[in-house]
C-alpha cells in the first residue's frame, strides 16, 4: 500500500515538472546550434581584435616561442 501511494505521488510530481522542463528542453534544443555559432564567431573575433602574442606567450608549452624582450608588458 505505502509503495502504491509513493508511486503515486512521484508520477504527480514527474508530470509536473515535465510540464515545466519540456517547453525549457525545447527552447535550448532549438537554440543550442546557434548559440554555440554565435559564440565561437565572438571568439575567434576577439582574437583577432586582441594582440595574440599576449595571449598565446601565456600557454605553458607556446611561451618558449616568444622572447621576452618581444612582448610588452604593460
Amino acid at each position: 500500500r505505502f509503495v502504491e501511494i509513493l508511486d503515486d505521488k512521484f508520477s504527480k510530481a514527474l508530470k509536473k515538472s515535465s510540464q515545466v522542463v519540456g517547453p525549457a528542453r525545447t527552447l535550448v534544443l532549438s537554440w543550442s546550434r546557434s548559440a554555440f555559432f554565435w559564440g565561437a564567431g565572438a571568439g575567434l573575433m576577439a582574437l583577432y581584435f586582441v594582440d595574440w602574442r599576449v595571449l598565446f606567450s601565456r600557454i605553458p608549452g607556446y611561451r618558449r616561442k616568444f622572447k621576452v624582450d618581444d612582448i610588452n608588458t604593460n
